[in-house]
């Protein structure tokens, strides 16, 4: 008799567990939905992707089978479409990072270290290269500074400021790419 009651409470106390949690699970699919409809009509269909709680969660291993999204996932979901809708802005630090992503600008203009770093070191007024005559942060040769409007600011890279020099090597890689630098 008292397994019987006890299994009856344990039966209870889960079904009053698991309920509030199943109620949670519609709410954010709702959420979720009226989200998704928003980005829809920002985006188009394509941009919210796979619809978890209409389709499920495809398995790793096998893309033709589904099971049904956790609370978790439904939530994760939900804050990735909130993000779609309106992305976040990044406010960022006091100032760039100190070597900017590969491939991208930072705020301040540089470009990525393998454009300064290996050869100049980040030195803006640095020496010549001897054999080619390069100087400056970037190491630009004197034949392409002047191609590229440099001698408006100065002679040679070196004596150009550091925002001058970041201009100019700005123009040579959004027109020429980053291949103009042998370690990139």
């Amino acid at each position: 008799m008292r397994k019987v009651i006890l299994a009856i409470l344990i039966a209870l106390i889960t079904g009053a567990l698991i309920a509030p949690a199943g109620a949670a699970h519609k709410g954010l699919c709702k959420r979720a939905y009226s989200v998704r409809v928003a980005v829809v009509k920002k985006h188009g269909k394509r941009a919210p992707g796979r619809n978890i709680c209409r389709y499920g969660v495809q398995s790793k291993f096998n893309k033709n089978w589904t099971k049904a999204p956790t609370s978790a996932q439904k939530a994760v979901y939900l804050r990735h479409l909130k993000d779609i809708l309106h992305p976040p802005i990044y406010m960022g630090a006091v100032g760039a990072p100190a070597n900017p992503p590969a491939g991208t600008l930072s705020p301040r203009g540089s470009l990525p270290y393998c454009t300064w770093g290996p050869e100049s070191g980040g030195n803006y007024h640095g020496p010549n290269n001897p054999k080619s005559g390069a100087s400056g942060k970037y190491q630009i040769t004197p034949g392409t500074w002047a191609a590229y409007g440099g001698t408006k600011y100065a002679g040679q890279a070196r004596d150009a400021t550091p925002a001058q020099q970041d201009e100019i090597a700005a123009k040579i890689a959004s027109q020429g790419g980053l291949s103009n630098w042998v370690n990139c």
